[in-house]
């Protein structure tokens, strides 16, 4: 056979149609999976922020603190 009889043949098989429901089944399904990612991504990035916070809320009293206890004794409140 040579490339023009093969060529027929091929375009007298009958194709698959194409259904637009499961294109758009499909389309639908990747923009979920992309909005629920983006839904996650933020909480995530959200308790990041709330734990930074918490840590730097304890770090800023603790050093508060020291500077308030170092100034104490530097004022002679102690007997320094």
């Amino acid at each position: 056979m040579n490339r023009r009889d093969r060529r027929a043949e091929r375009q007298s098989l009958p194709l698959p149609p194409k259904a637009k429901d499961t294109r758009k089944e499909t389309k639908m399904d990747h923009k979920s999976q992309k909005w629920s990612y983006k839904v996650s991504k933020t909480q995530e990035k959200t308790q990041l922020i709330s734990a930074k916070a918490t840590r730097l809320k304890w770090l800023v009293i603790l050093i508060g603190l020291l500077m308030a206890g170092f100034g104490a004794f530097k004022a002679g409140i102690f007997g320094g």
